[in-house]
C-alpha cells in the first residue's frame, strides 16, 4: 500500500503556489509554467478526502484532445478567467492539505514504522 509523505506533498504544492505567484505573464502562462516546471503530483499523494478535488483540477487542466503538447494546448485554449479559477482551486487544495497535517502525519507514520 502506497502511503505518501506529507512533507513531500506539501513541499510540492508549496513550490507550485510560489511558482504561480512569482512567474511573469497572465494566468494561463503562469499556470502552464507551473505545471511544466514543478514535480508531478499524483492524486495518490494526497489524503483520500482531497483526491477527488485534485482529479477534477488535473482533468480540467488536461482536457484538450490533441496528441502533441496536450497540456500547453489545453491551458492556452482556456480563458484567463478559467485559469484564475484553476489557480484558486490549487490554492484551496494546498490550504486543505495543511489543515489535515496532524491526521495525515499520523496516517503516514502508522504505515511507515
Amino acid at each position: 500500500m502506497y502511503v505518501p509523505n506529507y512533507d513531500i506533498t506539501v513541499g510540492k504544492l508549496s513550490l507550485m503556489i510560489y511558482s504561480l505567484a512569482s512567474e511573469s505573464g497572465d494566468a494561463r502562462m503562469r499556470l502552464y509554467k507551473t505545471m511544466v516546471g514543478c514535480s508531478p503530483l499524483l492524486a495518490e499523494d494526497l489524503p483520500p478526502e482531497l483526491r477527488k478535488e485534485w482529479e477534477i483540477f488535473y482533468t480540467t487542466i488536461t482536457d484538450y484532445e490533441g496528441e502533441n503538447n496536450r497540456l500547453q494546448r489545453s491551458i492556452f485554449n482556456k480563458r484567463n478567467t478559467i485559469c484564475i479559477k484553476l489557480i484558486k482551486k490549487l490554492i484551496n487544495i494546498h490550504i486543505e492539505l495543511k489543515s489535515h497535517q496532524e491526521q495525515y502525519a499520523y496516517y503516514y507514520n502508522q504505515f511507515n514504522k
